[in-house]
């Protein structure tokens, strides 16, 4: 032992990925590790020791079921001794070890039990959580007992927060990303810095989650054969009208989102460009007051007049029979001559 080392401890390698047991991580870098053995019986007296290079792998094997959660290892009362496992860090260290870069963790989209144990553990362990909204993250981490800083990042300022995450990064960081709802960038912020981080070569994962677009088709019965999903239409006439124009040779379903205030006129173009094509409609999905209602444009629109439309809304456009995608094409060949 070296004579500027504190009583008690002795320097432990690094240990590897395989010199772990199953289910555990890989540290930080460590200093040191100590133990204290303790004697349980009443009354009795407490002695400590120094672990041993060799006998690391056993006692994290037959003591503590994974890396996260240093405090205390779990307690063996048939021999009245406890083993606690103790963290001296040097500098930075990670409790979970987790690797530095961005996690992009899957939200509830709104019943916020549907949050996954994995995704828990993630925010629990990361040193920042990049949020869209703060406020609504902020319940969210509050509800699973989760306390971490938050950092806005939306739209409006994801350019200028690509700088600050790459820095933390490099320093060792571990960093979440989250939406409101959902999995992050499926028609939310966050792709510049995705990319942005991938440029630089830096780690990136996912911990997926609940998305609305996926929750919408299958409760639409319409996804056994593909679907495109084009996120929110454009918020002008011209452009929604545009887009609806592109799908009237679709065959394949097509699922949108769409807000409280433009669900109607959404409904209208529909009715206008595809007739009576079938639509499917979901309202405030997983929640309390979630809404499921199936028609065409017209019908929608009339149950509309008589129930709620706070929320947002997933539509979901019935794919088209093959039998109808051959008369649409064959009403305009491409080769036909229009005769003066």
């Amino acid at each position: 032992m070296m004579a500027d080392e504190p009583a008690g401890r002795t320097e432990i390698p690094l240990p590897t990925s395989r010199s772990l047991p199953p289910g555990s991580y890989l540290p930080a870098p460590i200093s040191y590790l100590q133990t204290s053995t303790i004697n349980g019986t009443q009354g009795g007296t407490r002695t400590r020791k120094a672990v041993k290079p060799r006998d690391f792998k056993s006692l994290v094997s037959a003591n503590s079921t994974t890396w996260a959660g240093w405090e205390e290892t779990r307690f063996n009362r048939k021999v009245g001794l406890g083993q606690v496992l103790i963290c001296l860090r040097m500098g930075r260290c990670h409790k979970c070890a987790m690797e530095a870069g961005l996690y992009l963790v899957g939200t509830p989209i709104g019943n916020l039990e549907d949050m996954t144990y994995r995704a828990v553990r993630t925010l629990k362990e990361v040193d920042l959580i990049l949020a869209e909204d703060t406020r609504k993250t902020g319940i969210l981490l509050q509800r699973y007992e989760i306390s971490k800083p938050l950092v806005s990042c939306h739209e409006f300022n994801e350019r200028s927060r690509v700088d600050r995450v790459i820095s933390e990064i490099e320093m060792g960081k571990a960093i979440a990303l989250v939406s409101d709802a959902g999995m992050p960038l499926i028609s939310d912020p966050g792709s510049r810095m995705v990319r942005a981080l991938r440029e630089a070569g830096h780690f990136i994962t996912s911990i997926p989650g609940p998305t609305a677009v996926t929750t919408g088709l299958a409760l639409s019965g319409w996804g056994q054969d593909g679907f495109i999903f084009a996120g929110f239409p454009p918020n002008k006439s011209a452009g929604r009208r545009r887009l609806l124009e592109s799908f009237k040779e679709e065959p394949r379903t097509v699922v949108l989102y769409e807000s409280t205030h433009r669900i109607v006129k959404l409904l209208t173009d529909i009715q206008d460009i595809l007739g009576e094509r079938e639509v499917f409609m979901g309202r405030e999905l997983t929640k309390k007051f979630e809404t499921l209602q199936s028609g065409t444009a017209v019908e929608l629109m009339t149950f509309l007049e008589s129930h709620s439309s706070k929320g947002e809304f997933v539509v979901v456009l019935a794919p088209l029979e093959k039998e109808e995608v051959k008369a649409k094409r064959n009403k305009y060949p491409k080769d036909s001559v229009l005769e003066g």
